[in-house]
This record gives C-alpha cells, structure tokens and sequence, in this order.
C-alpha cells in the first residue's frame, strides 16, 4: 500500500486578457451618400478610421493583457509543481512507515491517512501522527501554509483567465469588423478621389541633442519619415503609432508593448516640461483613454504615425488638444 499523490491542478494552454474590451457602435453605411461633398467624404473617412484604429488599440491591449496573465497562471503553476515534488518525497517516508506499521500490525492511523483525499488533511496528519521527523513536520507545516495560498492564488488566476478569454474573443470579433470599416473607408476614398496626405512635416529648428541612449531611437524615427500608416503595423513598409515608438526604442535596446496606453504604463512619467529627445508623448483626455503616441525630437516637435492617409511625420508637440502626460523609458 502506498501513500495516494495529491492530485497535480491543471495547466491551463488559454491566452487570457484582463481587460473587458468596450463594444463600439459601428454605424458606417457600405456605401458613401452621394450627396457628400468632398470635404464631408474625408471627414467620413476619417470617422471610419478612427474606429477602425480603436478597435485595434483594444485588440492589442486584450493580446498583451493575455500573454501577461497567462505568465502569472503559469509562474504559480510552476510553484505547485515544485511543491508536489517535495510531497512526493515525503509520501514515498510514509509508505515506508506503512509497510513497517503494516508488518508490525498497526495500520489503521496510516490507513485513514493514506486514503484520504484533501491534500490538507494528508499534510496535516502527516505532520501529526509521529511519523516524520521534527524537521519534516516543519517542512510539511511549511507546505500546508504556502500551498492554502497558492490554491488560493490560482483560483483567481483561472477566473481572471476565463473572464480574460472571453474578452480576447470580442476583441478578436471587433477587429475583424474594424477591417470592413476600412473597406468602406477605402471605397469612399476611390469614389471621392481622396489620397494619402504624403506630406513629412517641418523638423525642429536647432533642436537640443538628444542623450547619448537616444540618438539611436531619434534616428530610427527619422529613416521613417514619410512610411504611411497602417494599424498594427511595426515596419519595416509602415506603422501605427506604436508600433513606430516601439520599433525606436528598440535599437537602444527597450522593449516595449505594442499599444500606446500599455507604453505609458511600462515607462517612468516625467512632466511634459521636462521633456528631453526620445521621450515619449501620449495623447488623451486621461490616462484610461490614451490613445495615441509619439517620439519627442526636440525644438517642440514630435515625429509620430497620426492617422490612416497620412505618413510618418514631424508635427508639433500640442497640434493634438488632448495632450496629456510624457514618459521616459
């Protein structure tokens, strides 16, 4: 007869997200009213892409938001692994106590423990029949505390999973909408002959040098100059907003999430006017509804990807009125 291994929790392979994703109203028609003017089709394109572009900002966060929670699910998992091992060892000591009390006819304690099925109660009397020594009671009383925690800890993980997973599945749905609000964005654009505004903007003048870390990021931005935007794009042929302060920080050796809000919460906030070159810049009227990112080049300008039909540009730090905070990573 040997002791009966608590049973090993379950792993979980699901990507979750944190983050319930906001339905947004989609309410473009298929097709542009005839009736528009010229001006009046550029501002529906413009409506169509915003929404397009948010419901990928929200598809970006509920990604990262899962890769974070499934790393958290995983790092307790790994916890629990590491403490079966050492209930496994303290096991295979009590099934050698069991064959002894067995030859010796004085099983029934040893039998009502090793038959029991809550891993709490087999700690528990493992440390209280006699059959361990003082240092491995306290090993097991050890183990008994860490893993009520640990149980604890990864039934929230697996709500905050099924909750996340869900919203990843909307936002995947959403997104998948925001590409027909592109269709008919497009289709009003070749209907109302309206192009890519290909213009880069004015750079700084005399702008401070930026410090000895970011002049790399500075001239990665400026080699970008003039790509056009595309949503969750990273280059190398265009971005998103981003995904271009992404991709600079990256040859100074910074890694950061792909979506703007997720930047601003990974990166030390520094006030606005303390902002040196390579500093990043986000827009939005708080930090929940940031939206927008860009790569401050000195002189009071910044270089970002705007918007669809336009390109990577120079613009000024506060063309955007809901400038709202600058961060340094």
């Amino acid at each position: 007869m040997s002791a009966r291994p608590i049973t090993r929790l379950a792993r979980f392979a699901a990507l979750p997200a944190v983050a319930a994703i906001a339905c947004l109203s989609l309410t473009a028609t298929s097709q542009a009213d005839p009736t528009m003017t010229k001006t009046q089709a550029q501002q529906k394109v413009n409506d169509l892409y915003t929404q397009a572009a948010d419901l990928n900002q929200a598809y970006n966060k509920a990604k990262i938001d899962a890769t974070n929670a499934n790393n958290k699910l995983g790092n307790i998992q790994g916890q629990i692994d590491a403490q079966q091992a050492k209930i496994d060892s303290l096991s295979t000591v009590v099934a050698q106590f069991a064959a002894s009390a067995y030859r010796g006819g004085r099983i029934s304690s040893l039998t009502s423990l090793l038959e029991t099925n809550s891993p709490q109660t087999f700690l528990d009397q493992m440390a209280t029949l006699g059959y361990l020594s003082a240092t491995q009671r306290a090993t097991v009383t050890d183990l008994v505390k860490t893993r009520s925690i640990l149980d604890k800890q990864l039934k929230e993980a697996q709500k905050t999973s099924t909750t996340a997973s869900q919203a990843l599945a909307v936002a995947t749905q959403r997104n998948t909408e925001g590409h027909t609000l592109m269709d008919q964005a497009k289709a009003i654009e070749k209907e109302y002959h309206l192009y890519t505004d290909g213009s880069i903007g004015t750079p700084p003048d005399n702008p401070e040098p930026p410090p000895v870390r970011a002049v790399p990021v500075i001239q990665y931005a400026k080699s970008e100059l003039g790509k056009p935007y595309s949503w969750g794009a990273a280059g190398p042929g265009s971005f998103d907003c981003s995904g271009l302060t992404m991709m600079a920080w990256k040859q100074a050796g910074v890694d950061l999430p792909h979506q703007s809000y997720e930047q601003y919460q990974a990166i030390t906030h520094i006030p606005i006017s303390q902002v040196q070159p390579g500093d990043l810049i986000f827009y939005g009227h708080s930090a929940a509804g940031i939206h927008h990112v860009a790569i401050y080049v000195g002189g009071g300008k910044i270089i970002h990807a705007p918007d669809f039909n336009q390109v990577v540009k120079y613009a000024d730090m506060r063309s955007m009125s809901d400038l709202y905070a600058a961060g340094r990573p």
